[in-house]
């Protein structure tokens, strides 16, 4: 053998070296010679999303980010960063993922992390309805039913001991009848109510209820009517409201009063 190869810096994208040195009647002699390590495009990228279809709630969506390249999964930061566009209104959302030249100052956002081995774009969608997914709590100290579309609402009440009982019903984005929220804070652990009736919200008013305004809206095309039922005996949860006319049966039949449709979600 009359040399021996050190290579250095040849495993990400750059400029990588190879020191040839001599060896036997050659010891003492070396030359080092570069080669380009190019970058990887990302154009035929795998996108995976942890959700491809959202309600929309006026937040902005961003699905996690699983990005395969061939066998390959690509680490976030380290080797794409990734952005989100037309992730609130209602519509079709995009997410793109974009290598980072962590040598290019134009990049003033990069990464510590980022190593720079691929390039270009690739991008994915997802879709947001016009449509709000309406969530119901329970909880089981009060006896109260809470529904809401806030996540951030759901989480805060689950924390604090409530069930979460899942999906209620779907209600529009917007419509020309607003539901309204009120609160009584006089009675043990506090009460919701939820109304189509303005004149019902005028009347907890001046009964000392506190308005919260539009909590959502009744789909105009009257797709899936929303039944409300009182119980005259309980001092909070005194309403229920469901999309279930057998839960409204089974409730009448304890000896709650059926009030009929408070309003309507969608189909």
């Amino acid at each position: 053998m009359d040399y021996e190869l050190t290579y250095s810096n040849n495993v990400n994208a750059g400029t990588a070296s190879v020191r040839i040195a001599g060896l036997g009647v050659y010891t003492g002699s070396f030359k080092v010679a570069t080669f380009a390590i190019g970058r990887l495009p990302l154009t035929s990228a795998k996108i995976s999303l942890s959700q491809t279809t959202f309600y929309y709630n006026g937040a902005a969506q961003r699905p996690e980010v699983v990005v395969m390249l061939g066998n390959k999964t690509l680490k976030q930061d380290a080797d794409y960063k990734v952005t989100y566009s037309d992730n609130i209104r209602p519509g079709t959302a995009s997410v793109t993922i974009s290598g980072v030249d962590p040598n290019d100052e134009a990049e003033e956002d990069v990464l510590a992390s980022c190593v720079g081995n691929y390039s270009g774009y690739a991008s994915a969608h997802f879709s947001i309805l016009n449509q709000i997914q309406m969530m119901r709590l329970y909880n089981p100290y009060t006896g109260e039913h809470f529904y809401t579309a806030d996540k951030g609402e759901v989480e805060s009440c689950v924390a604090a001991g409530w069930k979460d009982e899942g999906g209620a019903w779907v209600a529009p984005s917007r419509s020309s009848r607003p539901v309204y929220r009120l609160y009584n804070s006089y009675v043990p652990g506090g009460d919701h109510h939820y109304t189509a009736d303005e004149k019902e919200v005028e009347a907890c008013e001046a009964a000392g209820w506190t308005y919260e305004g539009v909590g959502w809206y009744s789909d105009d095309a009257e797709g899936a009517a929303v039944y409300r039922a009182y119980n005259p005996y309980a001092a909070t949860g005194t309403h229920h409201y469901t999309v279930d006319a057998s839960e409204i049966k089974t409730v009448v039949d304890a000896g709650w009063m059926d009030e009929g449709i408070a309003w309507y979600g969608m189909k």
